[in-house]
């Protein structure tokens, strides 16, 4: 039980990703014969099933207008889904987070990935109407950062997963609105190496998607856009970083160059009274050591810290990011040193001209 709960954790905690994407495979119910051939692929593949839950929601129609809940509702789904506490409290436990709920009365928490957390108060407009056969009115109290279930990969018709509007409310307010044509099921899976199940999920997805309008959500979907996006990122950035570094070098390249010139007279008097080639050179090698090397540090150092940076959170774990930093300052170290050996160089060369 232990080490399944490891293996859990482990599943539903992978990359950035995982907090958009929370179940590793997620639709909507099936008939009979449809949820035995998702079972069957499941279980003749690679991945095998760590935890399999089914949940029940309602599917509303809203009254209030959505931005009362919602700030960015354009991203998510038309109707909204209505969970019981009791649900939500039970796959939050089996996720080992810390988010359960305590509902009473009319009393409803807005789920959204997109949005800002937010505790209504007495000040907003926190009254939300909904229509399943009757109109029911629910008191919004928070709105929590927190996935359900993860945005649909099917259900846009862009590069955009579309968000579920969801909301948790009481059991007792659950079972008053409760009908039976307006539930839906979703079958919630984690299984073993999701984030290496593309091909699994697009099996799956093909089965979904021949009916219209069926939700479906994989973890392998999303982590691959989000490795491609932060590889992408990170190629970007180290490629600017890079050019940025051979263009502040050229600066200070040229720049000694034309020092150079200018100081060829006090290298004159060097020379006359009896400094030798030798001594020179020493000179001008530690004089643009000095000038080449704490921009080298600096950038390093920058590099380094922008690396802890947010905006790379969701590519800290990638077991080739040591590798790729190590490159990068490896560049820049290389870049310097050609421009410090070729200008010590020219300059010796430059200072020793006879006027």
């Amino acid at each position: 039980m232990n080490q399944r709960k490891k293996e859990f954790d482990y599943a539903v905690q992978l990359d950035g990703s995982t907090k958009n994407f929370p179940n590793d495979i997620a639709f909507e119910s099936q008939d009979e014969h449809i949820q035995h051939q998702i079972e069957t692929l499941i279980h003749e593949s690679n991945h095998p099933v760590i935890t399999h839950e089914t949940i029940e929601g309602i599917l509303v129609n809203p009254v209030t207008n959505r931005d009362v809940a919602f700030e960015q509702s354009d991203y998510l789904t038309e109707d909204i889904l209505l969970f019981s506490e009791t649900q939500f409290n039970d796959i939050v436990a089996l996720r080992g987070d810390d988010q359960e709920v305590n509902l009473h009365g009319q009393e409803a928490i807005v789920l959204s990935k997109i949005d800002t957390p937010k505790q209504f108060t007495q000040d907003d407009q926190s009254e939300f109407t909904v229509k399943v056969g009757d109109e029911s009115t629910f008191h919004l109290i928070e709105r929590k950062d927190y996935a359900l279930l993860g945005p649909a990969s099917n259900l846009s018709n862009t590069n955009v997963f579309l968000h579920l509007a969801i909301f948790i409310i009481s059991d007792e307010a659950y079972a008053t609105i409760q009908n039976s044509q307006n539930t839906q099921m979703y079958e919630l899976y984690q299984i073993e190496n999701a984030k290496d199940a593309s091909a699994l999920s697009a099996q799956i997805q093909a089965i979904v998607s021949q009916s219209p309008d069926i939700y479906y959500s994989a973890f392998a979907d999303g982590y691959a856009i989000q490795a491609e996006s932060s590889a992408l990122l990170l190629f970007t950035a180290a490629f600017l970083a890079v050019i940025a570094v051979f263009a502040l070098g050229s600066i200070i390249y040229f720049k000694q160059l034309r020092e150079a010139t200018d100081e060829q007279k006090q290298y004159a008097i060097l020379r006359k009274i009896g400094v030798s080639n030798t001594e020179m050179k020493k000179v001008i090698r530690k004089k643009l050591l000095f000038v080449f090397l704490p921009p080298l540090i600096l950038g390093m150092l920058h590099s380094l810290f922008i690396m802890n940076y947010s905006i790379f959170e969701e590519v800290r774990d990638f077991p080739q990011l040591t590798s790729i930093m190590w490159a990068i300052l490896i560049i820049y170290f290389v870049i310097y040193f050609l421009f410090y050996v070729s200008s010590t160089n020219l300059y010796y060369k430059i200072v020793n001209q006879q006027k």
